[in-house]
């Protein structure tokens, strides 16, 4: 017959009624508790779950950090969570510069076959924040981050969510809206820089469509997302930025100094 189990509490299994002849049984249980609940807080602390296990005002408070997005053939590793894709129907892969399958490598070009997936990591207690693809920001993903089909009604093109982000991605015949969750980690501008300086991703690196994406000047400058002429002076991209990531202008710099 199958085995049943019970738990319960170690103040009740140790305590003097059972123990009657060991002196400061209730120390030891006391002790025993503390040791199993340190235990258990350190291993949501590795998760995520929980910002610390000390009590309140022992000590400081970890950090968080902000997480990024990227753009890529395909997600996973870093960055697990698909939030949507883009250039759906369409193989131009000199208009992108992008991470490859399961976002590895650096940006490059790449042949597209399954669309531009925004990738992101999952959100949690010490690294916050994800995004999706969306025809409007709202509900838990209520941070704006720019827009791209402002003037054009593609449904073949993209694979995104809908208003507020709900349900799950689908072809949609209206402006698409960059969407984040718990912190605005993500926006589209025509540099990186300021609290944006992480550059996850490039996109309209070979055409000029400043009609069609919503996005910030240069180095993310500004209050407002709209239709800036992201082409003067021969810079045309549209970049993917993000308070937290990795710095690929940083490792471009790194490779040249080795």
């Amino acid at each position: 017959m199958p085995i049943s189990y019970v738990l319960r509490p170690i103040s009740e299994l140790l305590n003097t009624d059972t123990f009657p002849n060991i002196i400061d049984i209730e120390k030891i249980s006391q002790n025993l508790n503390k040791v199993s609940s340190d235990n258990y807080c350190q291993s949501l602390l590795k998760r995520g779950k929980v910002y610390k296990c000390a009590p309140p005002n022992a000590d400081r408070e970890l950090p968080r950090k902000f997480n990024g997005c990227a753009f890529c053939k395909s997600c996973g590793g870093d960055y697990p969570n698909d939030g949507g894709a883009f250039s759906v129907d369409k193989n131009w892969p000199e208009w992108s510069r992008i991470k490859d399958t399961q976002c590895s490598g650096n940006l490059g070009k790449r042949d597209i076959t399954d669309g531009i997936h925004l990738c992101c990591p999952e959100s949690r207690a010490l690294s916050v924040g994800t995004c999706r693809l969306c025809t409007s920001c709202g509900g838990e993903y209520k941070y704006n981050g720019g827009a791209l089909m402002s003037d054009q009604r593609w449904e073949n093109f993209n694979n995104a969510y809908s208003n507020g982000c709900q349900g799950s991605p689908s072809g949609q015949a209206s402006e698409i809206q960059l969407c984040c969750k718990d912190e605005p980690i993500c926006q589209l501008c025509s540099s990186c820089g300021g609290d944006y300086q992480y550059e996850l991703g490039r996109v309209s690196n070979d055409q000029c469509w400043p009609n069609f994406f919503k996005i910030k000047p240069q180095q993310c400058g500004g209050n407002s997302f709209g239709n800036v002429d992201y082409c003067q002076n021969g810079a045309h991209s549209v970049n993917l930025c993000c308070k937290g990531g990795e710095d690929t202008k940083k490792r471009r710099k790194m490779r040249k100094l080795k």
